[in-house]
Order: structure tokens, then C-alpha cells, then sequence
């Protein structure tokens, strides 16, 4: 299989490097030794045999957690390492290193093995690890303890082997209605694995900043599945977050759906939750890159198994799916009037980021754009000069500078400052907040999420997620099909996990004569796809801080849960949308407001266990209480 991904700017329209599917003989070998005890030894080794760097340390730990989590020592699984004479101590020792991160996190952490579980407390949750072995009769009671209303987290080959007999999936299958995707079993991913988290899932919300990517080691081949009803909970990327895995067989090239990446699943079985990763143990604690974001996911998962209620917002108060379409109106500034005409006639909300000296010789096409209701303004500095490291009264003329000029041609107010060649540093930053600046768009991030990095300069970071258009130029040689179809390709794979797609563009390139028909084919794209809703910068941040002041309180009670919803915004908060995941053994009934004449709406989404709420207005610094009955 070729290699097919980068980690630079430059190579970020390749796929991702480190995705092999197996050879069409491995693929042979598995398929013979599924009828025999040999594949029961060759995958125990795989997994339970000492493997470099397969150890890790410990990424869990150093938060307050709550509650006992029941962790399975599969005496299933001990039983046929012994009998093969393999040593146990690895599969030991990844339970003891998973245990001590969710005790140092102030979980409880409680061993159990297979027939202790059907004695578990209701609604317990257990936690079954690298449970490769488990007998028929483990099988079922693991099946009961979770359809009577259970919480089970398992993983990777789950009951993939009963002694000598070869289950496959079935186990898992069985729970999770997962299934083999149709182009790959298995995928090789050389000993490091990017995923993105889903922003809108009951297992991400400790993740800071939201949307945040996690490098994980991985030695061991990743099973490729797939479910007709479940949307995953984090998905395998390249590096960039911008494309799904690639598998190449019989040089044949193909790009797995967003769906076939998934790594983490979340779902219903009888009245319980269950949690799936495809992942192995050690990839749940190993993040050389990304350690501190890998504890967040798990604690993440833990706390969904302990939470009463567990609530999560919609990201953008109303909306979870956000296309932010931005151009550098700099060199040819006159195309800037192509990029209006598009916004006007699609209309579709965008922002211009203005050079002031360049705007100032054509007041007439800025105030034109300032009239228009799709467009916002904003600065890309005073003269598109390095700002950085000029001092500081350079900085403030082209940053505060700019901002007076574009203000004054405009009669505007504006908020956003692109800095040119995205080069930004704290002195900037800082002025940049003296000087009314909201937010700033900047470089590729590893979070995709308005993120506000620092307080003592409160501007919000837009991430630039999108390709940036010089590198079309570069990689595509100005194919305009091959790069309409990369922007819808991206598009969709960062907001299929709720991320902000933002797409930067330029006056002389994409927006430069007759270029600017892929932007008008891709406002097309937009216009037919309900799902997702194009904001400007300014509507997009604004979004974010409000979201970030609304509380929720769940206080639970023998019959309801109550939902308080507290709007500590000094403004007006119209519609906002939260998912209530209903706890294991409980499912939500009826929900109404405490405040009569107060306006909500909710759906129930049975498959993965949750209830919608859509609050219509909440009044400035002020709170409603919901009453959720459950049965």
C-alpha cells in the first residue's frame, strides 16, 4: 500500500500516511485460521504479547470525578493466556494503569471477574478491557446486566474468542449492531492514530479546547467497522482532521466513509448504555502528543457512567453544523467585487478581511460590501506588512489603525482582524483587545472550536480548518472540480463531527477572475444542504459566548429529573437546543416547563438515547427549570 498523507501545509491535500489495509495474503491467513484454534493464538499474541512502547504511561488523572466504576479482570481472558503459556502481566498491568488514572481522578475503582457481575449494584458501571476470551456464559451475563439497565465500556476484540472457538465480531455485533465495513476488516496505522472527537457527544464534553484532535499509539491492526444508525463519537483522521482514512488494495485506492472511521460509539442495549471503542487498552492511555486530551476523553467516559443526567449544548445555541466562508482582500483588490456579488446572490453570510490602505482606493466597492446584509468586514492589517516583532507602534497602526480607516470608510463597527501570513504573538494579541478587536481568524489549530487561549487578551481564536487556497493552487494545479469536490469533502467530515469548517480564500487567487466560479458552485453546495448553516465571524463568536453562559443543573428525583437552565448573559438568548442522554435503566418521558407560557419543544431519539430540548427565549440573567419525568 502507497503512503498517502502529510503533516505539513504543504501535503495536506494527500491522505493520511499511516493507513495500510492488510495484505490480500493476511487477509487469506485470517480466513483459514478463522476455522481453527491457530487464530485464537496468533490474536492473543497480537494483543497480549510485550510489544515495544505498548506500555505507555499513565495519561489519566488530576481532575475530581465522583462515584465506582467496576473494572472486569477476566478470568475468561487469564485462563486461555495461561493455557497457551503466554505471560499474563501486560493485560494486568494495562487494567492497574487504567485504574490508577480514574482513582487519581477520583473515581472508585473496584475489580470484579464474570461471576460477580450479575451480583453488581443497579445501574452499576462496568468497565470490561481487552475482555478477548470470554465463555458463552459470560457472554449472556455481561447481555443481562446490561439490557436490565447496566453501563458497559468495552473495547477492541471483545468476545472474539471462546477457547478454541472463533466468535469474530459476533459479541460486539450483538450490543452494537456494529458491523465489518465492505472495503476493510482491518487497517495497519503504524504506530500512531489521529482522531477526532464528535463536539456534540455525552463522551467528549470534558475536552478542552472543544473539537480538540488526539494523537494515540497504536501497534496492533484497527478493526474498520461500521453501523447503519450510530453516529460516532470520534472518528480516525489524518493529521490535519480533514480527511478519513485511506486503504489501498490490489493498488486500488479508497477513502473509508466518515462512518467506516469511526473509533467510539455510544448506543442502547435493553435499558442500559454501552461505550465501544475499537481501540486496544493501551491506546486509551498513550498519547504521546496529546496526553492531557486523551485523560479528558476518558474521564469524558466515566463521567457519561456516572452523571445523572448527562446534558450537552449545542455548540452554536441553535446550531451544531457551522460553515465560516472568509476571504484576504489584498492583492488584486478589485476582485474583491466578485466575492460580493457571490455572497449577494447566494445569499450566503460571509466575512471580507479588508487591507485598510488597499480599501481606502476603493471606498465606494467597501461600503458597497458594508451595505450588504451577507457580509461582514474586517481588518487584514493596514499595509499586509510583517507586524510581529516591528514594535509596538507599528503594531497598533496596523492593527488599531486599520481598524479606524476600514471603520471610517465603512460606517461600520468592525470586530475581526486576519493577520497576514497568520503570524500572531501576545504583544499583538494584547493590542489587539485595546482595540475593540472580537476575534481573530488564525492558523490551523488542533481544536475546531471559537476558542478564547489566553485572559489576559480575551479575543476569540477562529481555527483556519479548511484548506487554505494557495495550496490548491499547488496540489490541484487549479482543477476547479477536483477542488470544489476537496471543499465539499472537508466540509463535510469537520462538521460530520460538529467542528467549524472555516474556508480561507484569497483576491488573487480563488476569488481572482473567473476562480471565483468554484466559490459560486460551492455557495451552490451550501444552499442545498439544510444541515448546514454559513455565519460570519462576528455571528459565530457572538454564538459561542453565549452558549459558554448558559448553565444546566440536573437535580434528580424519585420520579423527574429537574433541569435547570440559567441564562447568566446580559442579553436575550433566542432558541437554544440541549440533549438530555438518558441515564442506564432510565428512559425520558414528558418534559415541561416549570414557568407557564414558557415555550419548548423535544424529540426522543431512542437508538442512541437521548432527548432534544429546544428552549424558545430566555430573558437576560435569568433561568427556567424543566421537569423531565422518566420511566
Amino acid at each position: 500500500m502507497t503512503s498517502s498523507s502529510l503533516k505539513s501545509e504543504l501535503g495536506e491535500m494527500m491522505r493520511f500516511n499511516a493507513s495500510k489495509l492488510y495484505s490480500a495474503g493476511i487477509i487469506f491467513f485470517f480466513a483459514v485460521l478463522t476455522m481453527s484454534s491457530a487464530l485464537v493464538t496468533y490474536q492473543l499474541y497480537v494483543n497480549y504479547y510485550p510489544q515495544a512502547g505498548a506500555g505507555g504511561s499513565g495519561a489519566l488523572g488530576g481532575s475530581e470525578g465522583g462515584s465506582t466504576l467496576y473494572f472486569l479482570r477476566s478470568e475468561d481472558t487469564l485462563s486461555k493466556l495461561n493455557s497457551l503459556g503466554l505471560a499474563d502481566y501486560n493485560y494486568i498491568d494495562r487494567l492497574n494503569t487504567l485504574a490508577d488514572g480514574y482513582r487519581a481522578a477520583g473515581f472508585e475503582v473496584k475489580y470484579v471477574v464474570e461471576r460477580e457481575i450479575a451480583s453488581l449494584p443497579t445501574n452499576a458501571a462496568l468497565f470490561a478491557f481487552d475482555t478477548v476470551n470470554l465463555s458463552d456464559t459470560s457472554i449472556a451475563t455481561i447481555n443481562t446486566f446490561l439490557r436490565d439497565g447496566g453501563y458497559l465500556f468495552f473495547n477492541y476484540h471483545f468476545g472474539f474468542h471462546d477457547g478454541e472457538t472463533y466468535r469474530a465480531n459476533a459479541a460486539i455485533k450483538e450490543i452494537t449492531g456494529l458491523e465489518y465495513s465492505s472495503k476493510a476488516s482491518y487497517v495497519d496505522t503504524e504506530d500512531l492514530l489521529f482522531i477526532s472527537p464528535k463536539i456534540l457527544s455525552p463522551l467528549s464534553q470534558r475536552i478542552y479546547p472543544k473539537g480538540h484532535k488526539i494523537g494515540v499509539e497504536l501497534y496492533d491492526p484497527l478493526p474498520v467497522f461500521v453501523s447503519k444508525t450510530l453516529t460516532p463519537d470520534a472518528i480516525s483522521t489524518n493529521w490535519a482532521g480533514t480527511a478519513p482514512l485511506v486503504v489501498t488494495e490490489n493498488d486500488v485506492e479508497q477513502e473509508l466513509t466518515y462512518e467506516e472511521s469511526g473509533v467510539l460509539w455510544h448506543g442502547r442495549y435493553g435499558k442500559g448504555n454501552w461505550v465501544y471503542s475499537s481501540l486496544p487498552s493501551y491506546s486509551l492511555f498513550s498519547a504521546p502528543e496529546t496526553p492531557a486530551k486523551l485523560t479528558q476523553l476518558m474521564q469524558g467516559i466515566a463521567q457519561a457512567a456516572t452523571e445523572p443526567l448527562p446534558v450537552v449544548p449545542y455548540p452554536y445555541l441553535d446550531k451544531d453544523k457551522v460553515v465560516f466562508v472568509s476571504e484576504d482582500t489584498e492583492y488584486k483588490f478589485e476582485s474583491f467585487q466578485g466575492f460580493i456579488n457571490a455572497a449577494n446572490r447566494y445569499r450566503v453570510p460571509v466575512t471580507a478581511f479588508l487591507v485598510a490602505e488597499l480599501a481606502e482606493q476603493f471606498p465606494e466597492m467597501v461600503r458597497e460590501a458594508a451595505r450588504s446584509p451577507y457580509i461582514e468586514l474586517g481588518s487584514h492589517s493596514y499595509t499586509h506588512k510583517k507586524i510581529t516583532e516591528t514594535g509596538e507602534a507599528n503594531i497598533v497602526n496596523e492593527t488599531k489603525g486599520s481598524k479606524t480607516l476600514i471603520d471610517k470608510i465603512a460606517n461600520d463597527d468592525i470586530m475581526g482582524f486576519r493577520p497576514p501570513r497568520e503570524e500572531i504573538d501576545e504583544q499583538m494579541n494584547s493590542i489587539l483587545s485595546g482595540a475593540n478587536f472580537r476575534y481573530v481568524l488564525e492558523k490551523r489549530k488542533d481544536y475546531k472550536y471559537p476558542t478564547i487561549e489566553s485572559m489576559e487578551a480575551p479575543l476569540y481564536v477562529i481555527p483556519r480548518s479548511g484548506t487554505d487556497d494557495y495550496q490548491y493552487l499547488v496540489n490541484l494545479d487549479w482543477d476547479a472540480d477536483a477542488i470544489l469536490q476537496r471543499m465539499i469533502e472537508e466540509t463535510e467530515i469537520i462538521t460530520y463531527m460538529d467542528g467549524l469548517y472555516s474556508l480561507s480564500i484569497h483576491t488573487h487567487l480563488m476569488a481572482y477572475k473567473k476562480n471565483i466560479k468554484i466559490v459560486e458552485r460551492y455557495f451552490e453546495y451550501l444552499n442545498t444542504q439544510p444541515q448546514l448553516t454559513p455565519m460570519t465571524g462576528i455571528d459565530i463568536v457572538t454564538r459561542a459566548r453565549q452558549a459558554k453562559q448558559i448553565r444546566y443543573e440536573v437535580t434528580p428525583t424519585r420520579k423527574n429529573f429537574l433541569i435547570r437552565v440559567s441564562n447568566d448573559n446580559g442579553e436575550s438568548v433566542e432558541r437554544l437546543i440541549f440533549r438530555a442522554y438518558w441515564p442506564q435503566g432510565k428512559v425520558l418521558g414528558e418534559i415541561t416547563a416549570e414557568l407557564v407560557g414558557a415555550e419548548i419543544d423535544y424529540a426522543h431519539n431512542v437508538e442512541q438515547g437521548y432527548t432534544e430540548v429546544t428552549v424558545h427565549h430566555l430573558s437576560p440573567k435569568s433561568a427556567l427549570s424543566l421537569i423531565a419525568s422518566y420511566e
